[in-house]
C-alpha cells in the first residue's frame, strides 16, 4: 500500500494537485494514495531536512521546547553514521524520525535499483543505532515519480510532502532570517505540513522569531499523526523493528 500524505491547503498547493493527479493517472490503483488530516484544525506539523547536523540540529531542539512543539526529522543516511547520538536525542526529546535517502539525490533520476539502495540504506543506518526503521519518507527535493513511489510502496514507507516552507534553499534564498519568519507566519494557516532545514542558523532563527511565537499561541505545532503502518511492536512507535533489530542496538548515547 502506498501512502502519500500532503494537505489541500497552504502555498504549495497547485504543485501539488497536479502530483496528485499524476497519481491518479500512472499509479495502479492497487496504490492507495492518503491525505494527512489532522484531529484539530488548528494544528501545524513542523518537519526537518538534511540532518541531523551536530551544529544546528541541538538548537533547533531547544527552539522548539520553548514553543512546546514536536517535529519530524527527515534525515540523511550519511548523516546518521556521522552522528549516531544525535538520532538518540532527537528520539528522547519526543520528536520523529524519518527517511529522507541516503545522499540526497535526485532520485527520479536513478534506476529502480538505485532508488532502492538509496531508501534501504537510509533505513539500515537509523535501525543500526534506534532498533527500528523510519516508518516516513520524504523524497529529496521533493522530487518523486511513479518508479519512486513503487519503491517506497515495497519498504512499507509512508510518504510526506509539505505544504508551506520557510524557503531556506528555494524562493527565499536571499532573504533576512527575520523577514522569512515574518513571512511564512503570515501564511500559515489550519492543518498545514511546514518544510525547514536543520542544517543551518536560519531554521533556529525562524524559530525563535516574534512570528513563530505568535503562530504557537494561535496553532498547536504537535501534528496528531498516525505512528501506526501495520501495528508491529516498536522501539519507538514511528518506528518498525525489524529481524536484524529486535533487542540490541549497535550504538548508545
Amino acid at each position: 500500500m502506498l501512502r502519500i500524505h500532503k494537505l489541500r491547503t497552504g502555498a504549495h498547493y497547485s504543485r501539488l494537485c497536479k502530483v496528485k493527479g499524476i497519481v491518479k493517472t500512472i499509479i495502479p490503483r492497487a496504490y492507495d494514495i492518503r491525505w494527512l488530516r489532522p484531529s484539530t484544525e488548528s494544528q501545524v506539523l513542523l518537519t526537518f531536512d538534511d540532518g541531523p547536523n551536530p551544529e544546528y540540529t541541538p538548537k533547533v531542539m531547544d527552539a522548539l521546547d520553548q514553543l512546546n512543539a514536536k517535529a519530524i526529522f527527515f534525515v540523511l543516511g550519511r548523516e546518521v553514521r556521522k552522528h549516531p547520538a544525535l538520532l538518540h536525542e532527537i528520539v528522547a526529546r519526543g520528536h520523529v524520525i524519518g527517511n529522507h535517502s541516503d545522499t540526497h539525490p535526485m532520485l527520479p533520476t536513478l534506476s529502480a535499483q538505485g532508488i532502492r539502495d538509496e531508501l534501504k540504506r537510509c533505513q539500515a543506518a537509523v535501525a543500526d543505532i534506534l532498533g527500528g526503521e523510519p516508518v516516513y519518507f520524504r523524497p529529496p527535493r521533493g522530487a518523486a515519480s511513479p518508479k519512486v513511489w513503487a519503491e517506497t510502496c515495497k519498504l512499507g514507507l509512508e510518504t510526506i510532502q509539505w505544504s508551506n516552507e520557510g524557503g531556506e534553499y528555494g524562493g527565499r534564498s536571499g532573504m533576512d532570517s527575520n523577514a522569512i519568519a515574518a513571512e511564512l507566519g503570515a501564511s500559515l494557516s489550519d492543518s498545514q505540513i511546514i518544510l525547514l532545514h536543520d542544517d543551518s542558523q536560519i531554521a533556529v532563527d525562524i524559530l525563535t522569531s516574534s512570528a513563530l511565537r505568535a503562530a504557537a499561541e494561535t496553532y498547536q505545532l504537535n501534528f496528531d499523526i498516525p505512528l501506526s503502518l501495520s501495528g508491529a511492536q516498536r522501539s519507538h512507535p514511528a518506528l518498525r523493528t525489524t529481524a536484524n533489530h529486535t533487542a540490541e542496538h549497535r550504538h548508545t548515547p
